[in-house]
């Protein structure tokens, strides 16, 4: 089965899953392609509903439940459940509009439940030299952006206020991947890599925010 994310991504938001969702809990996933991160959800007791604009490319329909809707659309009055937890890999840079996506998403996850987010990350030291250079961060050349393709660059800043905006609390930033790809070739990708450490959310390739629907006075 085709996974179309990073390399290695999709064991480590797994890991970031299960640390904070109830084994059991159900999960909606959007933008779920081929179903290669929601078989690993299902394989581990989850109960998945998945969500894409098509089926064309899902393949484990017998075993997961799935919605057809577009994403750059109100998907949420498509959906009649909520959920304990929303995850959405490597799809908002594809959509028009991520503030509504996550607006979106918030109507979905039920008080106390978790949501999941990555994007590329365009904060990196590597990401703002092609900018500064090409006029484009990694990513999001001209070629990236056709039909289907990445249009909304998020810097880690505007991540955390489209979050904070939809409503959402308990918000952090955690990082994925090497800054200069796995062999760390580029000249100064030492120093790099020592300080990524530090903050590895600023220079791994890959963003990903963490946060949770707070309760309301009507949900007590």
């Amino acid at each position: 089965m085709p996974v179309f994310a990073e390399k290695g991504l999709h064991e480590y938001v797994f890991r970031l899953a299960s640390e904070l969702i109830a084994s059991n809990a159900q999960i909606l996933e959007l933008g779920s392609g081929s179903g290669a991160f929601a078989c690993r959800l299902v394989d581990n007791g989850y109960q998945v509903t998945c969500c894409d604009i098509t089926a064309e490319n899902f393949g484990i329909l017998e075993n997961v439940p799935f919605i057809e809707a577009d994403l750059n659309s109100e998907f949420s009055t498509q959906l009649k459940n909520t959920y304990d937890a929303v995850i959405a890999l490597e799809i908002i840079e594809h959509l028009e509009n991520p503030w509504q996506f996550l607006r979106q998403i918030v109507k979905l996850v039920r008080p106390g439940g978790t949501v999941l987010i990555s994007t590329p990350n365009v904060d990196t030291p590597r990401s703002l030299l092609s900018f500064a250079k090409y006029g484009h961060f990694k990513y999001f050349k001209d070629s990236d952006a056709g039909p289907g393709g990445h249009i909304s660059p998020i810097s880690q800043w505007q991540l955390v206020k489209i979050l904070e905006r939809a409503g959402l609390s308990k918000i952090r930033i955690e990082g994925f991947g090497a800054p200069w790809g796995s062999g760390l070739r580029h000249l100064g990708a030492k120093i790099t890599s020592l300080l990524m450490k530090k903050n590895p959310a600023k220079f791994g390739p890959i963003v990903i925010g963490v946060a949770e629907r707070p309760y309301s006075q009507n949900d007590q």
